[in-house]
Formats: C-alpha cells, structure tokens, sequence
C-alpha cells in the first residue's frame, strides 16, 4: 500500500492588485516570492487583487480551513499603499477583511509572517515622505497597529528600519528578509563574451526610477563629461516623458535611453561592464535594498552603488562591486582604472556566480519556512 502524499501548503496574501506585466520592486517582489514558495514544494493559495477579489480567495480559504485543509503559515508582503486605500480610487470600501482574516488564521494556529517593504512615509529625508499625505499616514499607521496583534514575524529589508517604525514590538522577532535573484547557467559564456580586451571605454546600465530618490544626474554628468564612459538608462517611457527636462544638457551620443522589460533587458546586461546604483546620498538608503542589486547580480553585472547605501554595504561585503563616494571627480578617476585594468571586473563577476546560489527567491523561501518553523 503506497503511503499517502502530505501536500505541504501555505496562504500568501498581499492587499492589492499585482500587475501581470508590472516590473517595480514592490510588484515583482511577491510574484518571485510566490513562485520560489511553488519551487520548494509548496501549494500556494493566494490572496492578491482589488478588494472584490480578495474577498472572493479569502471565502474559498475560510471554506478550506473549516473543512480542515492544513496550511502551515500565512506569508504577506504589504503594499506601497496603506491597506485600506488599495483600491482603485483609495476608499476604504474593505474595512475589515483583510485584518479579520488574520484574525481567524490566527484562531486557527496558522503562524503569520510578513514582509514590510518599506517606510517611505515616514522616513528620515523629505525626498523620501514628501509624496505621502498626512491623512494617509493614519492609515499607515493603523497597518502597523494590525500587524502588532497578528503577525508572528515581522520581516523587513534592514533592521536598522526598526528606528523609523513608530510602532514598536510587532511581531515575536524581527528579522530581514532581503529580496533575491537567479543563478543562472550561462554567467561563465557570457562573462567572456561581453569583456573586449581592446576596449577602454566602460559601460554602465541603470535599470529603474529616474527622478526624486533615483536622480540620476551626477551619473549622467559623468557620462556626459568623459568620452570612455558609455550609459544606457532603461526606465519607463512614460517616467522619461515627465522627468527628461532634468536631463537635457547632459544627453550625447555615449547617453542612450531604452524602455525595456523582461527578457527585452537581457542583450543591454551582455554588453555592460557594470551597473550602477550610484545616486546622491539619502539616509533612507540605509536601510532599502532595492531589488535591483540581486537582478543585476543575476545577470553577473558587479555594481557600483553610493557609499553608506545598504546596497553598498551587502555589494562590499560580498565582493561583487565596489562602494562610492558620491563625487564626480573621484568616480571618474576609479571608472577610468576600470577601463585600463578589466582584470578588475572579471574578479568580481567571478565571486557574482557563487553568491547568488546563496541568494535566490527560492533561499527567501526557504528563510521564511525555517524561520515559521522555529518560532
């Protein structure tokens, strides 16, 4: 008689609509978790969408759990948005649903943990929180007091978030959760391909934001003042729309702006030597680790990212690039070390391979189950 098959399962929730095609952090964020949960053996039922649809998949796993279906946790990542201000047109139409379904996960001894991704609205810069209103701030707030008489872990991207928070003690611990990456196969081919010997330019591609915390212009006047520096900005095309009047006086023909996704990245990380998370200095940087460190890593691109940055200090740590003083003059005297000696790349794509198999979504995964396990 073959013995049955216990089917691990777990509930992954997240207060609003992911986007299919959504490419910012805080959307391929929980899509990559969901999935690397799937990759170790889970069957994941999830919670995601406008109220209507949340409302729909919490009823179907209320039903579940009455009829005695086991989940071994509930893993939620929160939004950008407060809770209840996730829909559409940001009434609070949902009031009670999602924290009474914590609630009941709760009364049945379905351990909770969630990933708070960020606090921007209450950050220690003006660049950071001036975006956010005051009323929107009780709402958030009013998350954070729901977590602290429900969530059993509080996962964040630093611990040094914790100071910021202004409710303390959520959670039976706290710990960081950092996003991940792939190990891909193909790192070793490629390192030797895109690495020209008899070049002494250098190529840098930046992925992301181009305005407020992502300004980009002391990398650009880098660009734009010293004739071996190539850049290739990708960012939305509705985001260069808005902000390219910031960036008029530096744009020549070694500056070259794309907008692509997905797969439609992959040729402009062959051809980089390095990617860049190099921006004027914030104190909230201390405590975000942007997803883009561990996609750039995926591509086996080292980083140059500002001095004092989480970003830097895991980048340094770890060997894969190096940390910058935020200076024009110093930077371009490192880049044009760089362009003389590739030797000094290809060192640090060396080290980028073994460090992502320490650091994919599916090693969040594991995190999170060892860590619910422990508790």
């Amino acid at each position: 008689m073959k013995e049955k098959i216990v089917e691990k399962k777990c509930i992954f929730h997240v207060p609003t609509n992911i986007f299919v095609n959504g490419d910012s952090g805080s959307t391929v964020r929980p899509k990559k978790m969901k999935a690397a949960f799937e990759n170790i053996g889970y069957e994941v039922d999830y919670i995601w969408g406008y109220g209507c649809e949340r409302e729909k998949s919490i009823k179907k796993i209320r039903e579940n759990i009455e009829k005695g279906i086991k989940y071994d946790f509930l893993y939620a990542e929160n939004s950008t948005l407060p809770t209840l201000l996730t829909e559409k047109n940001h009434i609070p139409k949902y009031l009670k649903l999602d924290f009474e379904f914590f609630k009941f996960c709760k009364k049945h001894s379905i351990p909770i943990a969630l990933f708070y991704r960020d606090i921007y609205w209450n950050a220690p810069d003006d660049a950071a929180r001036k975006a956010t209103k005051s009323i929107a701030k009780l709402f958030y707030v009013w998350d954070l007091i729901q977590y602290k008489r429900f969530v059993d872990i509080f996962y964040l991207p630093s611990l040094k978030m914790l100071k910021w928070i202004p409710i303390h003690g959520i959670g039976r611990k706290q710990i960081c959760l950092y996003p991940g990456g792939e190990s891909r196969n193909d790192l070793k081919s490629r390192s030797e391909d895109y690495m020209k010997a008899d070049s002494r330019s250098i190529r840098i591609f930046y992925v992301g934001g181009i305005s407020g915390l992502y300004d980009l212009s002391g990398l650009m006047e880098i660009a734009c003042t010293y004739d071996f520096v190539y850049l290739t900005v990708c960012c939305r095309k509705s985001d260069w729309e808005k902000h390219s009047n910031l960036y008029q006086k530096y744009l020549n023909k070694r500056i070259k702006i794309v907008h692509e996704t997905g797969e439609g990245l992959k040729t402009f990380y062959e051809e980089a030597d390095i990617c860049s998370l190099y921006f004027p200095p914030f104190k909230y940087r201390e405590i975000t680790m942007p997803v883009k460190v561990f996609e750039y890593l995926s591509y086996g691109v080292p980083i140059i990212a500002t001095r004092g940055s989480l970003a830097e200090t895991f980048i340094t740590e770890n060997d894969v690039g190096w940390g910058m003083e935020f200076n024009k003059e110093k930077t371009a005297d490192f880049l044009l070390e760089l362009s003389s000696n590739k030797e000094i790349i290809k060192n640090k794509r060396r080290n980028i391979d073994s460090v992502m198999k320490r650091n994919t979504w599916e090693s969040r995964a594991e995190q999170v189950v060892k860590e619910i396990k422990e508790i």
